[in-house]
């Protein structure tokens, strides 16, 4: 850029000056090109080794038996981890280049801004004619330099936005049972557990007919090896209260004349039957109504659902045509990328216990977790099973499980205090395998410093260096923090009631 105030003036001169008007544009595009340079590179690296995996898994025909069996599901798994590791880098590596792009363009119009607005400063010390024009371009060129400025930040901000999407944010939740823990994804024909059913027996049609006459509850979740997490908290936080209780009974009738049991659920609103007549042979770990739910959801829509994954509010609505309220852990901080704060505002933590004091389905995720410094917390269970979670520092405790019917007799619930130990909470890279999990829990019970959880494999896993008590039996409850539970459970899904749908 040239002017006729320029009077001789050499670049370095200029720029010298005009660097006190603009400043250096934040951002190295030669470092974002390297990373994205980076993340190509790997991506083929990972396509290479699934290709290899895959052809390892298909070379050893006379390989049999029950360790062969295992060694292909693993090599199955590992493929498609790797290919989606692949696919996500290639995806994280294009909104990088465009950042880059952009920070090119930024950076090459600040040094033209730069050499202009020295050039106009310095004539204008030794012509007072200039000095004036000089006056009226300054205002003019802070005032472009701040207009690139924001197109750098708000291309920053689209970058983190797309980086966000193709690294997997807000990942449905999947969660498999303890047997294969994390999300599965897209299945195998011969690995797909969801095509083995089982037809329901005299004695457990009998059986679910009295839990539908209320003679009889049936037990906590157990989820088994289906991906379906989502769907069995939420049906755990119906069965947790007695409204709860009423409203999957409501929707279940038993018909001789089909000899099956009719579900009702509910389709983008409009109301839809379902017939049953057997279970998930790999689902629900009792054979009771909340199988009969897990297998009316997979009929209706689809196998996938209770294989690959979902969301709870999706749940909730099949269930009772309500909607829900998600309240998530949105808060940032502004550098370079936008980062989660992962904290619930006062007024969501209020939500969050006006829906478990109200009995109101409740149902937390892990998805969008931090996870970054690993998933151990330390935390309190059922230890002495007596029903009751209660540290020392309490008169009275939660009442959970099989404590809410009273189950042992012998026992006074809450009268011993629980071990405190460390547990795992189910999310980040769970298994070690380099692949970011989900998994959802039901909220049963919230005060000033606690939250606690039912987790729907029916169990909590300790960290390695820690055992509990011996005997303890295991039951899927567990108290964490609050500070905890803001930390790696980013959504917290609440069904509304019907006078607060709008």
């Amino acid at each position: 850029m040239s002017s006729s105030l320029d009077g001789g003036v050499s670049t370095a001169a200029a720029m010298g000056v005009g660097g006190m008007l603009v400043g250096q544009v934040p951002g190295d595009p030669a470092a974002v090109r390297a990373v994205a340079e980076d993340w190509k590179t790997t991506a083929r690296g990972l396509w290479d080794a699934a290709d290899l995996v895959d052809y390892a898994r298909g070379a050893t025909p006379s390989f049999q038996g029950a360790a062969a069996d295992a060694f292909r599901r693993g090599a199955r798994e590992l493929t498609r981890t790797l290919e989606q590791d692949a696919e996500r880098l290639e995806a994280g590596a294009v909104p990088l280049e465009a950042y880059a792009q952009v920070l090119d363009s930024a950076i090459a119009a600040a040094d033209e801004l730069r050499e202009f607005a020295g050039r106009t400063v310095l004539a204008a010390l030794g012509t007072p004619a200039a000095g004036i024009v000089a006056a009226a371009v300054v205002p003019a060129v802070a005032q472009a330099w701040a207009g690139i400025l924001a197109e750098v930040n708000l291309a920053a901000i689209r970058s983190a936005a797309a980086l966000s999407l193709g690294l997997g944010a807000g990942v449905p939740v999947k969660g498999a049972g303890p047997l294969a823990q994390g999300g599965k994804g897209k299945t195998d024909d011969d690995d797909d557990k969801t095509k083995d059913k089982a037809k329901l027996t005299y004695a457990e049609i009998e059986r679910i007919k009295q839990q539908l006459d209320g003679g009889e509850e049936w037990d906590d979740v157990s989820q088994g090896e289906l991906g379906d997490c989502y769907l069995m908290a939420t049906l755990q936080a119906y069965s947790w209260t007695d409204e709860g209780k009423q409203v999957l009974r409501e929707n279940v009738r038993w018909d001789e004349s089909k000899q099956a049991f009719i579900v009702a659920l509910y389709d983008d609103g409009e109301k839809v039957e379902v017939e049953v007549t057997d279970v998930y042979t790999y689902g629900n770990g009792n054979t009771d109504l909340i199988a009969v739910y897990e297998r009316a959801y997979g009929k209706h829509f689809g196998d996938e659902a209770v294989r690959d994954g979902g969301h709870p509010d999706d749940v909730i609505s099949a269930i009772s045509g309500n909607d829900s309220e998600t309240v998530r852990t949105i808060g940032w901080t502004w550098n370079l990328f936008p980062q989660q704060q992962h904290g619930y505002t006062n007024e969501e933590w209020n939500a969050i216990e006006e829906a478990v004091e109200d009995e109101k389905p409740v149902i937390a995720t892990t998805g969008g977790g931090n996870f970054d410094d690993g998933d151990q917390v330390t935390a309190l269970a059922d230890t002495n099973d007596d029903g009751v979670i209660r540290s020392e520092d309490e008169d009275e405790g939660v009442t959970v499980g099989e404590g809410k019917r009273a189950w042992r007799p012998d026992v006074v619930p809450g009268a011993e205090p629980d071990e405190e130990g460390q547990y795992r909470i189910v999310g980040g890279d769970y298994d070690g395998q380099g692949e970011r999990s989900a998994h959802a829990y039901t909220v049963v019970a919230i005060d000033d410093e606690t939250v606690t959880l039912y987790n729907p494999w029916g169990t909590n896993h300790t960290v390695e260096d820690y055992s509990a008590p011996p005997g303890d039996l295991r039951d899927g409850y567990i108290r964490i923090s609050r500070a905890d539970y803001e930390k790696y459970f980013d959504v917290t899904t609440i069904e509304k009631d019907e006078d607060e749908e709008d």
